[in-house]
């Protein structure tokens, strides 16, 4: 039986899943369709999660590279899998009796996965889309705030975890080519569209393909996690799991959850009109996920007050006279030449 944890990047799939490694009933690989596995193999990556395809590997290299088939970037965006990333899969299911995948890379592939086998389970993380966001465009470690503006604008530079390798260059590749239809552009033309907007756009794709997906083809086997709820009550969390599984819950160290980290520049508008655009609903409860959680009063688009007006209004203003005062410098210095 193979159990799939599925999740954008950067949505706490990996945490997730080790709390299932501490299981001796369950055989766990996390994302063992990574194109990196072929440079990591037989030794462990600076995440130690490669133990389970080492011990793999040790029983039979030959097999094993034989079998073993990625996903590239560009493939994430196909509906099915080749015929030897398929073989590859049921060769991982057949290595223990529950076979739990953390896997990034096959939210469009899940109705294939059914037919490998049909007793499959999905348990479906996901964090909110503005940390999600955010989380792509700073990351974390980098040692520095964010600039406002480079938030804000920029079109590239968000590929640290290849999303935007799986969007394609511009929105020309399939999924981007979905992306421009969902935000209403034309699909033939290039478009240099905020790297946030394409970023919410893919979140919105990747939640709707996982959670329709998962209702009509897994069913009762089907289960979804908001990471932020899996954050503040990591045992509720893993006794829904077990429920799924008809399975007795051992004791789990939980100690690595944390709590998850916010978005960056929360109380900025732009937010909400960017949500829109990328057809999420314009509210904090929906975006932020903060401490009120699904059940807290909504805070739907609203212009901005006057103070927020004014300190954002001050920052575009700054920015236009460094501008201003860097061109007149490089006038006089031509003019004295």
């Amino acid at each position: 039986m193979i159990i799939l944890i599925v999740g954008c990047r950067r949505s706490g799939t990996t945490i997730f899943w080790r709390q299932f490694r501490q299981d001796p009933r369950f055989v766990c690989y996390d994302e063992p369709f990574n194109p990196l596995i072929v440079k990591e193999v037989p030794h462990d990556n600076p995440k130690k999660t490669r133990k389970e395809l080492i011990k793999l590997h040790a029983r039979n290299p030959e097999l094993f590279w034989q079998r073993y088939t990625p996903i590239t970037p560009s493939e994430e965006a196909l509906p099915t899998l080749r015929p030897a990333q398929a073989d590859y899969l049921r060769f991982l299911s057949e290595t223990g009796k529950i076979v739990v995948i953390d896997t990034t890379r096959c939210h469009l592939k899940l109705r294939q996965i059914v037919e490998i086998d049909p007793h499959s389970a999905l348990i479906h993380l996901h964090r909110g889309p503005a940390a999600f966001a955010s989380s792509h465009l700073v990351p974390s470690g980098q040692g520095r705030e964010p600039n406002y503006d480079e938030f804000w604008e920029k079109t590239s530079g968000f590929n640290k975890w290849n999303i935007e390798e799986i969007i394609g260059a511009d929105c020309r590749g399939p999924l981007g080519h979905r992306i421009l239809n969902l935000l209403g552009y034309d699909p033939k033309r290039p478009a240099y569209l905020p790297a946030i907007l394409k970023l919410l756009a893919y979140w919105k794709l990747h939640f709707d393909e996982v959670e329709q997906t998962g209702a009509r083809s897994f069913g009762e086997r089907f289960l979804s996690v908001r990471f932020e709820d899996y954050c503040r009550g990591p045992e509720k969390v893993v006794d829904a799991f077990y429920s799924l599984l008809d399975l007795q819950s051992p004791a789990i160290d939980l100690s690595e959850v944390h709590a998850p980290k916010p978005a960056h520049f929360v109380d900025d508008p732009k937010w909400y009109r960017y949500a829109s655009m990328a057809g999420l609903q314009p509210e904090r409860s929906s975006l932020f996920r903060d401490a009120g959680g699904a059940n807290a009063s909504t805070e739907g688009y609203r212009a901005p007050g006057i103070g927020t007006k004014i300190k954002y209004a001050a920052r575009k203003l700054d920015r236009s006279l460094t501008r201003g005062a860097l061109l007149g410098l490089y006038r006089r210095i031509v003019r004295h030449r």
